[in-house]
C-alpha cells in the first residue's frame, strides 16, 4: 500500500525525523568504533568484540524491561530518557582509553537504546495501520540507511581530526532527538493493565510460535553483529587499513536506500515476513562469505552491498511480524522480548566472532567466513520450516 504524504500524521513525521537523526549519530560512531579500538588503542580483536558486544547486549538484553516501563510510563518519556543516556555514553567513548571505562561507555550506550527502541517501535505500530505498516517500517529503515550513507562519511572526516570529535558529534545528534521528542511527540501510554513484570513475561512466553520466531532470529542477529568488525579485520588481512572504511559502509546503504521502500512494498503483498527474513539471512551470509573471500577492496564493497540487502529484508519484516502478534497494550513489551533474542545472538556473535577473527588473522584465513555462511544458510532453512508451520499466532488481549 502506498502512503499519501499529505495524510501522514504529525507524530509519524517526528518519528521519521528522529530515526534519521539517530541514524546519522549512530552510524557516525559505531562503524568506526571497532577501527578506533583496533588501530587507535591497539586492542586485540577478541577484546574489541567484547566491548562492542557489551553495548549490543545491554541494548537488546534490557529491551524487555524498557518495553515494560514504556507501556506504563508513556513512550515519549522513555524515548527522551533513552536518547539522553545514549548521548552521554557516546560522548564518553571519546574521552576514555582504559578498558573498564570503555565498558562503562558501552553500557550507557546500550542502556539508552534499551529504553528508546521498544518505545519508538511501539509508537510506529500504534500510529500506522495494518495496511500500511510494512511500508511505514520500510520508510523507517530507508531513513536509517540514509543515515548509514552519510554517518560513516561524516565520522571518517571527523576521525581525521580527532576521535573525540566523532563521539561529540554523535552525542549531539541524540541530544537533538531529545529536544525534538520532548517538544513534538505525544506521550501515548499503552492501555491500562495491572499485570506484573513476571505476568507480562509469562503471557509472552506462552505464545510458543512467537518464542520460536525469536529463537530463530537469535541466529540471524548473530550474523548481523559481524559487519562492523568483519570489514576492518578484512582490511587488516589485505594490509589496506588506510582505506576509507566509511565509504565502504556507505556503498551498501546507497543501494538499500534506492530499492528498499518500493521492493519491500511490492514483495510484502505477495510473500510472508518469515519467508522474506529467510531470503535476508541468506543474503547476509553470502555477503560475509564474499567479504572473506575478496582479494580487493572493490569486492569487499560488493560483500557489504550484499550484506546490506539482506538487512533490508530482515529489519522491516521482523518488525512487521512482531507488530502483528502483539496485543496493543503490550506492544513495546513484545518488541522488548525480541530484544532478548537479539541480545544473546549479538553478544555471542561478537564474542565468538571476535575469537574466529583472531584465528583468521593467525593463519586460519577461511574459518570465520565459512562458519558465518553455514550459520546463515541454516537460519534461512529454519525460518522456511517455521513459515510452513503456520507463522506467528496473535496473543489474546490481556485486558
Amino acid at each position: 500500500m502506498q502512503i499519501n504524504l499529505k495524510q501522514i500524521p504529525a507524530p509519524l513525521w517526528i518519528l521519521f525525523i528522529n530515526t534519521f537523526t539517530m541514524a546519522i549519530g549512530f552510524f557516525m560512531l559505531i562503524p568506526l568504533l571497532a577501527k578506533y579500538l583496533l588501530e587507535g588503542l591497539i586492542l586485540p580483536v577478541t577484546l574489541v568484540g567484547i566491548i562492542v558486544g557489551v553495548r549490543g547486549f545491554f541494548q537488546q538484553g534490557l529491551m524487555l524491561a524498557g518495553g515494560f516501563v514504556s507501556d506504563r510510563l508513556g513512550y515519549k518519556t522513555v524515548i527522551c530518557w533513552g536518547v539522553f543516556i545514549r548521548a552521554i555514553g557516546f560522548i564518553l567513548f571519546g574521552f576514555v582509553e582504559s578498558v573498564p571505562l570503555l565498558l562503562i561507555a558501552a553500557v550507557l550506550s546500550g542502556l539508552g537504546g534499551a529504553f528508546f527502541h521498544p518505545s519508538s517501535f511501539a509508537l510506529y505500530t500504534i500510529i500506522s495501520t495494518k495496511e500500511n505498516r510494512a511500508t511505514v517500517y520500510s520508510i523507517r529503515d530507508m531513513l536509517s540507511n540514509v543515515g548509514f550513507i552519510f554517518g560513516p562519511v561524516i565520522g571518517a572526516m571527523l576521525l581525521h581530526i580527532n576521535f573525540k570529535w566523532v563521539c561529540i558529534a554523535a552525542g549531539i545528534m541524540f541530544l537533538i532527538v531529545f529536544f525534538i521528542s520532548l517538544l513534538g511527540l505525544p506521550n501515548y501510554i499503552g492501555k491500562p493493565t495491572s499485570m506484573s513484570f513476571l505476568a507480562n513475561l509469562k503471557l509472552i512466553t506462552m505464545n510458543k510460535r512467537y518464542t520460536q520466531f525469536c529463537l530463530i532470529m537469535m541466529s540471524v542477529w548473530f550474523l548481523t553483529a559481524q559487519l562492523y568488525i568483519a570489514v576492518p579485520v578484512k582490511l587488516q588481512m589485505l594490509e589496506m587499513e588506510h582505506v576509507n572504511i566509511g565509504l565502504i559502509y556507505s556503498t551498501g546503504a546507497i543501494v538499500v536506500v534506492l530499492f528498499q521502500v518500493p521492493l519491500i512494498n511490492m514483495l510484502s503483498r505477495h510473500y510472508s515476513a518469515p519467508l522474506l527474513i529467510a531470503v535476508g539471512s541468506s543474503l547476509i551470509a553470502s555477503g560475509l562469505l564474499l567479504i572473506g573471500l575478496s582479494p580487493t577492496v572493490l569486492l569487499v564493497s560488493f560483500g557489504v552491498v550484499c550484506f546490506s540487502l539482506g538487512q533490508m529484508f530482515v529489519q522491516p519484516m521482523m518488525s512487521k511480524q512482531i507488530s502483528e502478534v502483539a496485543p496493543i497494550e503490550l506492544v513495546a513489551s513484545f518488541f522488548g522480548f525480541n530484544g532478548l533474542a537479539l541480545a544473546v545472538g549479538g553478544l555471542f556473535g561478537n564474542l565468538f566472532g571476535g575469537y574466529l577473527f583472531d584465528l583468521g588473522l593467525n593463519g586460519y584465513l577461511l574459518l570465520p567466513w565459512v562458519c558465518f555462511a553455514v550459520i546463515g544458510f541454516i537460519s534461512s532453512i529454519l525460518m522456511i520450516l517455521y513459515q510452513k508451520g503456520g507463522g506467528v499466532t496473535r496473543s489474546r488481549n490481556c485486558g
